[in-house]
C-alpha cells in the first residue's frame, strides 16, 4: 500500500558540525586556550559525546564545561552533553617540551539514528617557541586584529581561566619578550 507515502515525509536527520580554534603558536610551559564549537540544527536537544585527544606532552589544566572524563595516560578528554543550537567547549592546556608541531584531534559522536561520528575540523596543531598564544603571527606584539579574536572567541567563555589582563597589557604596550630566567613574558612599554 504505497498510496499517500509522500504525504508523510521522512524526518530529516539533524546535521552537526564541530570546529576547533587553537592558537598556532605558544611557549613551552605557558597555558593556552583551545575552543571547540559544536553546532546542530536539531529542533530538540541532541545528546552527544565530544572526544578530544591531547598530544603527548600536553597537560590539561581546566575545561568548560567540566569534562565528564579525562584519561591522563591517553590524553583523551570526554564530554557527555545535551545541546541545542551552538555549544562551546573549551579547555586550557600547556605543553612541556619544544616540539614542532603538537597535533590535536577529536570527534563528536551522536546516536546512530542522528548521524554517527564526525571529526572535529579546524585548527589541529600548535608550534612552540617564545610566543604568546594570542600573537598569531609571532611578531612579538598583539595587534588590534589579534585582541579582537581573543575577545570574540575566548573572553565570553565563562569559567575559562584565561589571563585576559596580560593579553590586554601586551596589546596596550609595544610588545613582549620572553624572559628565560623568570620563565614568563616581559611586557614592553
Amino acid at each position: 500500500m504505497l498510496i499517500g507515502w509522500w504525504l508523510y515525509p521522512t524526518p530529516k536527520q539533524p546535521s552537526i558540525s564541530a570546529t576547533r580554534l587553537l592558537p598556532g603558536l605558544s611557549s613551552v610551559g605557558q597555558p593556552f586556550p583551545v575552543a571547540i564549537t559544536v553546532s546542530t540544527n536539531a529542533t530538540d536537544p541532541l545528546s552527544l559525546i565530544l572526544k578530544e585527544t591531547l598530544p603527548e606532552g600536553a597537560k590539561l589544566l581546566a575545561s568548560v564545561p567540566p569534562y565528564s572524563d579525562f584519561d591522563s595516560e591517553t590524553g583523551e578528554i570526554r564530554w557527555l552533553k545535551k545541546i541545542n543550537g551552538v555549544q562551546p567547549f573549551a579547555y586550557m592546556v600547556q605543553v612541556d617540551r619544544a616540539e614542532v608541531p603538537f597535533h590535536f584531534s577529536g570527534t563528536v559522536a551522536v546516536r546512530k539514528g542522528s548521524g554517527h561520528q564526525i571529526e572535529v575540523k579546524g585548527d589541529h596543531r600548535v608550534k612552540t617557541g617564545h610566543f604568546h598564544w594570542a600573537d598569531s603571527d609571532g611578531d612579538g606584539r598583539i595587534c588590534d586584529e589579534e585582541i579582537l579574536v581573543v575577545y570574540d572567541v575566548f573572553s565570553g567563555i565563562a569559567g575559562l581561566p584565561l589571563d585576559i589582563d596580560q593579553v590586554e597589557e601586551i596589546w596596550l604596550g609595544s610588545g613582549y619578550v620572553w624572559n628565560e630566567a623568570k620563565k614568563k613574558f616581559d611586557i614592553l612599554p
